[in-house]
């Protein structure tokens, strides 16, 4: 669809042509001749530029309920931003690179109950989705028949919230805390059981039994208890709730006759106006629920709810516009009526104030199991209303009325100003203490912080699962919503609610490590800049990648060389520790960072949280979208140096291999090389190096990553090396395996190595940028000069898939004399698949692995995609000899690949039908390879290794297919 921008633009274009013909002179001004005309009307100015777009270039807006919008804050911002509207029909997956807004009531499908006939959609909303809507009407409906699937993960919520907040985080609004009611919610509809239907007629939890949801959300209910309306996870729904009278509300979140096959998990309602989370009966199930700020209820559920809730944090807010309560738990009226709510509530935390009720009240019969709670904070800390409902607690009759459900309180902490209400019921307050088990009541053991858990466990018993429950998340082991040995930075709801909600904001201003080698220099944005500078022979961790963004200032060298025998005096070895989250940038040429011989770097970062180092360019917003897919050697590269076996030493008269063999690594970075195979220079998982690599001369260069000498000790994989001026990883000798790696956009080599490297390699991807600087391939395989220099290059490389394009040379090109296995590989999209070059290269492929240099070459299980699969460059063997030596290796079959493209140029990295045609290479029992039954990187479409910690061209962070 056209963007509104764009359609305004026609219109004024329009009005324009209009104007000139209504202005033209066509009569004669005087006996003669004819006046000139009028000169025409200034062209209209072109629109102002929107403060914020908040909407990607290469987005796409054919969706027909989709378009491109500019929108107006209260604060008077403009914002360019995406927009939903209407009731979607079509299958719809958002951009998570793109923000949106709900234009009034937005329906995912039409309603599919018998009724109506319906039109089923999907909504799919990647992590990191944001939605931005304003308006009583805003909100978002799935109908009964229609999936939502929106998986957000720890670091990446999805969030729901308002427009008015926007302006918020962006100073151009204050927050007074008490912000509610600005847009509308999330309702689900769906077709399981409830007990209150329109037509009185009807039995509920049958299939007619069906009624009109809260904010004219269209019909839920009917007789399937196991109905899927799809998954919410990692999701935080902020700021809205409507209230339209006292029986039309808006909830933040409301599951109206939603099913059990319904995922609902890691759920933040914060300052809704209405309640945070309602049940309308149905059977589904809700864990990790976080309610904050509330206006009214924090949990409320009726019509029958029967499913279940398990680690539930609740803080009451202030300003409050109804009789608010932590639990509202209704059935219905009358309050008998079938099913009945009924649900297995475990493991929470309610910590109210003065202006709440209570903490729990539970009315008009409903029915339940209550375990392992905490109240605190209230003024009442339950209430139990109905003669029903107390007849369920006790178990027989109250009032003339005999129970009809269970309905049990068991292992609670209360800390309340009274504890139970005396509120004028048929029996009094002991009768209903009397029908609690393991309640404590009056306690000073609760923590109003909510973590560290409270020290109860020992005063009050867990109560377990109930017998053949199975809806509960886990077994309990302890009461209240977080463990006694959660602290407020570790715990399931840390990372992903809206900071300073739940637990205490922290207020310590974020400072630099203490070291000699790192200094606070300014800030970015609302993070402090710290330098990190010289030689640093202290250990240091570099932590808070919330709070602090740590700049590479020069050549940063940790530790100093322990020499190939790790004996040198003048040796320091020294430990970089760099934690989840951190972000590591540099500037210019000198900018990196190099780890010395017996030093380590412990970079363990968290698929959620990956280590990034980039360009400070990037990290400032000063490089335009356009330009990232080629934007390079902003600053050096990481650098590793180790003591395992290389085979070219700077002295000619020592041994290769040996202790002594030892060389200058690229850019100047120090010695490498020794004997110790497996040294251990330390941890990089979930790293990504961006940008990078600086050419000084052509012998002279900064890889993303370079292994020098790097030993088997040392623990590689799940690493990015994207957009590197010169090869992305590079080994240089050494024993180093890396496992899960994916090199992207680089201007050279993607995987080099040289120096006689004998590591492993499994799971790699590699698909090349545009632009390049020199010949590039995928890789690009070396022993050294002399070609049968030892100890030879000796890899074993499997599952890889290689994706070129038309400026690549090559998918592989092997040389020098290097040997390997080279087993379960995809080459495709270059022209040309496969180049052996050198005879000792050649004469690999007969060796027999009979002794020390004469590793053989093994090519097995691949297929080539390329315009010439086998390259002729005059060698003296030639291509039918190379052929011959090739084992199970398909040379006249398209690849089928498709799904995920990091670049978009390339066919994508999930294997097909011809893939899965290829001889498989069974692979060594070595305690490395994982055993495998496909070739590529990739198994197939649910084989997502590779995204959600890596970044694409346009330096956005991939997303699950």
């Amino acid at each position: 669809m056209k963007s509104a921008k764009t359609l305004r633009r026609v219109l004024l274009a329009g009005a324009a042509s209009l104007v000139l013909a209504a202005c033209s002179d066509t009569d004669i001004s005087s006996p003669g001749g004819v006046a000139p005309p009028p000169p025409p009307p200034p062209p209209p100015p072109p629109p102002a530029a929107a403060d914020f777009d908040l909407v990607p270039a290469t987005f796409d807006d054919s969706h027909p309920n989709v378009s491109i919008v500019e929108v107006t804050t209260a604060a008077g911002t403009t914002i360019r931003i995406a927009q939903i509207e209407g009731t979607v029909t079509e299958d719809l997956t958002l951009d998570a690179n793109a923000a949106y807004t709900l234009s009034g009531t937005v329906f995912v499908g039409a309603d599919t109950g018998a009724a109506n006939g319906g039109d089923p959609a999907v909504l799919t909303v990647p992590a990191g989705t944001t939605f931005y809507s304003a308006g009583d009407e805003a909100g978002l409906v799935v109908s009964r028949g229609s999936d939502i699937e929106a998986v957000g993960t720890r670091a990446a919520p999805i969030v729901f919230t308002s427009l008015n907040e926007f302006d918020r985080q962006n100073g151009r609004a204050t927050a007074t805390g008490n912000e509610r009611g600005e847009w509308g919610g999330v309702i689900v509809n769906g077709f399981a059981p409830i007990n209150t239907c329109a037509d009185a007629t009807i039995p509920g939890g049958s299939a007619g039994c069906e009624k009109e949801g809260e904010a004219s959300s269209g019909f839920f209910g009917g007789d399937q208890p196991t109905d899927d309306s799809g998954t919410l996870q990692y999701i935080r729904i902020e700021f809205g709730g409507i209230v339209f009278n006292g029986d039309n509300e808006a909830n933040g979140l409301a599951l109206q006759g939603v099913g059990s096959g319904t995922d609902v998990d890691f759920i933040h309602i914060h300052n809704n106006l209405d309640d945070a989370i309602e049940f309308f009966g149905g059977t589904v199930s809700a864990n990790y629920i976080v309610a904050t700020g509330t206006s009214d209820d924090a949990v409320d559920w009726t019509d029958g709810w029967t499913g279940s809730m398990q680690f539930v944090a609740v803080k009451a807010g202030e300003g409050l516009r109804d009789d608010a309560y932590g639990i509202e738990g209704d059935n219905q009226r009358p309050n008998e009526t079938a099913p009945v709510s009924e649900p297995v509530i475990s493991n929470f935390t309610f910590v109210g104030n003065e202006e709440m009720v209570a903490g729990i009240r539970l009315r008009r019969g409903t029915g339940g199991k209550y375990l392992n709670g905490i109240v605190t904070g209230y003024p009442t800390g339950i209430d139990i209303d109905d003669d029903q409902t107390l007849a369920n607690l006790t178990g027989s009759a109250v009032g003339g009325v005999s129970p009809v459900v269970d309905l049990d309180i068991i292992s609670h902490l209360f800390n309340n100003t009274a504890e139970i209400a005396d509120d004028g019921d048929t029996i009094g307050v002991a009768d209903i203490a009397a029908a609690f088990v393991n309640v404590q009541t009056g306690s000073s053991l609760t923590n109003e912080n909510f973590v560290p858990g409270p020290a109860n466990t020992a005063a009050v018993p867990v109560a377990p699962a109930p017998a053949g429950e199975t809806r509960l998340v886990e077994e309990p082991t302890y009461i209240g919503a977080f463990a006694p040995t959660d602290t407020v930075d570790d715990n399931w709801a840390a990372g992903w609610i809206k900071e300073g909600t739940l637990f205490p904001a922290d207020t310590t201003p974020a400072s630099c490590p203490a070291s000699p080698n790192i200094a606070q220099a300014g800030a970015i944005g609302d993070k402090i800049v710290c330098n990190v500078l010289g030689r640093i022979t202290e250990d240091v961790t570099l932590g808070d990648g919330d709070d602090i963004l740590y700049r590479l200032s020069g050549t940063v060298r940790v530790g100093r060389d322990v020499g190939g025998d790790g004996a040198d005096p003048q040796g320091d070895p020294t430990v970089l520790t760099i934690e989840p989250g951190v972000t590591l940038f540099g500037d210019g040429d000198e900018d990196g960072l190099v780890i010395t011989r017996g030093s380590r770097i412990i970079a363990d970062g968290e698929a959620n949280a990956p280590i990034v180092f980039t360009a400070g360019g990037v990290v400032r917003g000063e490089v335009a979208a356009a330009d990232l897919p080629t934007l390079r050697g902003q600053w050096g590269g990481l650098i590793v140096n180790g003591r395992a076996p290389i085979n070219s030493c700077s002295d000619a008269t020592v041994t290769p291999g040996s202790a002594e063999c030892e060389k200058e690594g690229e850019a100047n970075s120090g010695l490498f090389g020794g004997a110790t195979a497996d040294d251990n220079s330390g941890i990089i998982r979930y790293v990504q190096v961006n940008y990078g690599g600086i050419v000084f001369n052509g012998d002279n260069e900064a890889n993303g990553i370079a292994l020098q000498g790097v030993g088997n000790g040392t623990t590689v994989e799940y690493v990015q090396i994207h957009n590197n001026l010169d090869d992305g990883l590079e080994f240089f000798g050494g024993t180093a395996d890396a496992k899960y790696v994916v090199v992207t956009g680089q201007s050279d080599d993607a995987i080099d190595w040289t120096d006689g490297w004998s590591g492993r390699l499994q799971f790699a991807i590699v698909e090349g940028g545009t632009g390049l600087r020199d010949d590039a391939y995928g890789f690009e395989g070396d022993n050294q000069r002399p070609n049968d220099a030892l100890p030879r290059s000796n890899p074993s490389i499997s599952n890889f898939t290689i994706i070129g394009n038309g400026e690549w040379v090559a998918g592989a090109r092997l040389r020098r004399g290097t040997a390997g296995d080279y087993l379960n590989g995809i080459i495709v999209g270059s022209p040309a698949g496969l180049d052996i070059d050198d005879q000792e290269t050649f004469d690999n492929f007969s060796n027999g692995d009979t002794g020390a240099g004469d590793e053989q070459l093994v090519i097995s299980s691949h297929l080539l995609d390329n315009t010439v699969e086998i390259v002729d460059d005059g060698d003296p063997f030639t291509v039918a000899d190379i052929a011959a030596n090739l084992t199970d290796v398909e040379t006249d079959t398209a690849n089928s690949l498709s799904g995920f493209s990091f670049y978009g140029i390339a066919p994508g990295v999930v294997p097909g039908l011809n893939e899965a045609n290829v001889t498989v290479t069974a692979l060594p029992n070595d305690g490395f390879f994982t055993p495998v039954t496909f070739i590529g990187a990739v198994e197939d479409v649910d084989d997502n290794w590779y995204l959600g910690w890596t970044i694409d061209s346009s330096g956005n962070l991939t997303t699950a297919n």
